[in-house]
């Protein structure tokens, strides 16, 4: 038989060791006595749970301090990838073959001789009616204003091409003695080579305003200006990028308007004609296209 003392000084070991949530299974091994059957099996450690004996657990690493460990943020190396091609105002597809193509229309020359689709003219204020579809092509303002038609045909341009470039470029064969800018303005209205001051035709049809000024005539404001400066055989160069991809879209082609966009009694200008003939057949107006195919 057990002691009465070796008890209790195991139930003071027993006290010391287990939490207080366990003293009612203390009691019990304790008052069973000898031949109960109950058996007390005390843990080595056991932690408060009351918080007398809180584990201390490590602390989680500070991912601050580890920076320099995370891999590099993918925002700042944007610099390294390479850009996506911007194609006249955003209008760019991946699946386009970057190679580009060129061409030039000028009359009864380029691409080939047998383009003779360009179609131009002068109209003067002093001679309202009268026609210069065969003569030279000129700009002036003040009292004597001129104004020039230019149309090309861009059928031999491919279908469904996108134009990257156009520039329109007139040779300028001489003028007053000052830089002035000169304007494009799309033309609204169709037109013959035997328009005039007053009217498209020639005929008995009118400009809605002469000069082909109105507001049915041509955009009031230019698609593209170039200064032209005070020096001759020189070339004027425009562009109108825009308005062909516009035309060969599919937009009603009636070409330009040049005019001088400062009006005063120093703005005059000539410039060679698609009829230029002997050595200045090369000085007719030309239009110089880049594009590229799908």
């Amino acid at each position: 038989m057990q002691a009465a003392g070796d008890i209790e000084a195991h139930a003071d070991v027993a006290f010391d060791l287990i939490p207080r949530t366990c003293i009612f299974w203390v009691l019990l091994a304790m008052l069973g006595g000898p031949g109960s059957g109950c058996h007390l099996v005390l843990p080595l450690q056991s932690p408060d749970f009351d918080g007398d004996a809180s584990v201390d657990l490590p602390a989680p690493p500070d991912l601050a301090d580890a920076s320099s460990d995370v891999p590099p943020d993918l925002a700042d190396a944007s610099s390294d990838l390479p850009a996506t091609p911007d194609l006249a105002k955003d209008t760019w597809k991946p699946d386009w073959n970057l190679t580009p193509h060129s061409m030039q229309l000028q009359q009864g020359t380029l691409p080939t001789p047998a383009y003779v689709a360009v179609t131009d003219t002068r109209l003067e204020m002093l001679y309202p009616t009268t026609s210069f579809g065969s003569e030279y092509l000129a700009t002036d303002t003040g009292n004597d204003a001129k104004h020039t038609l230019i149309r090309f045909q861009l059928a031999p341009l491919p279908a469904g091409a996108w134009i990257t470039e156009a520039t329109l470029v007139l040779h300028k064969d001489s003028g007053t003695a000052w830089d002035h800018t000169i304007g494009a303005y799309l033309l609204k209205r169709s037109w013959s080579d035997s328009a005039t001051w007053n009217g498209p035709t020639g005929g008995g049809s009118s400009w809605d305003v002469p000069g082909a000024l109105g507001g049915q005539d041509c955009d009031s404001s230019p698609s593209a200006t170039a200064l032209l400066p005070n020096i001759s055989n020189v070339e004027l160069k425009l562009n109108l990028t825009s308005l062909v991809q516009y035309w060969l879209g599919g937009g009603p082609n009636n070409g330009v308007l040049l005019r001088s966009s400062q009006y005063s009694s120093n703005g005059y200008a000539t410039y060679h004609s698609s009829e230029a003939s002997g050595s200045t057949v090369t000085w007719r107006p030309k239009l110089m296209v880049t594009y590229l195919l799908p």
